[in-house]
């Protein structure tokens, strides 16, 4: 063999390192996934109070499906929903946005607080139909209705901008649109 390579035999090999959890990299460790572990748990208890006004008007919603599925009463049906959704606008946007609105601006509002639109200008002549003595919503209008509704109550934003007239509204010099 080559006598310029050293022989291996000559390294002295260091002794084991015993595993411990005694090492303060450990508690380092433990104490980023406790906090962790507290941070998700916060954020889950917070989400879950937030939102449980979403259960409640779910849980109403379908109290009202069922009675009108029970009573053949369509129209008030129709009523009760859209001012569920009313209610729940009233509290997160503002009493002065959100109630004097009515058909299509009414719909626009329910749009604007949704990534996706669920209402249509069908839905504004749906909800319109109900103070028509000559026929008001069927069941299948109202079915619809309520079940775009629930929808909305899942899937509506916190907070928004949102104008009730955006043709009357005015620009940052005072002089509107």
């Amino acid at each position: 063999m080559n006598d310029s390579i050293p022989s291996l035999e000559a390294f002295i090999e260091p002794s084991q390192v015993p595993f411990t959890f005694e090492a303060p990299g450990w508690f380092a460790v433990g104490a980023m996934l406790l906090l962790l572990v507290a941070g998700s748990i916060s954020w889950a208890i917070y989400h879950h109070i937030r939102n449980r006004y979403r259960r409640l008007a779910l849980k109403r919603l379908h109290t009202i499906e069922e009675n009108m599925s029970a009573t053949g009463k369509y129209a008030g049906a129709l009523l009760d929903a859209n001012m569920l959704l009313k209610d729940i606008c009233i509290s997160l946007y503002s009493g002065d946005r959100c109630a004097a609105l009515r058909g299509e601006e009414w719909i626009r509002m329910l749009n604007t607080t949704v990534e996706k639109e669920l209402f249509d200008t069908v839905d504004a002549q749906t909800i319109a139909s109900v103070y028509n003595t000559d026929k008001g919503p069927g069941r299948d209008e109202a079915t619809r209705f309520i079940r775009k509704a629930a929808r909305w109550i899942e899937k509506h934003k916190h907070k928004i901008n949102f104008t009730a007239n955006p043709t009357t509204a005015t620009d940052a010099s005072g002089t509107g649109k």
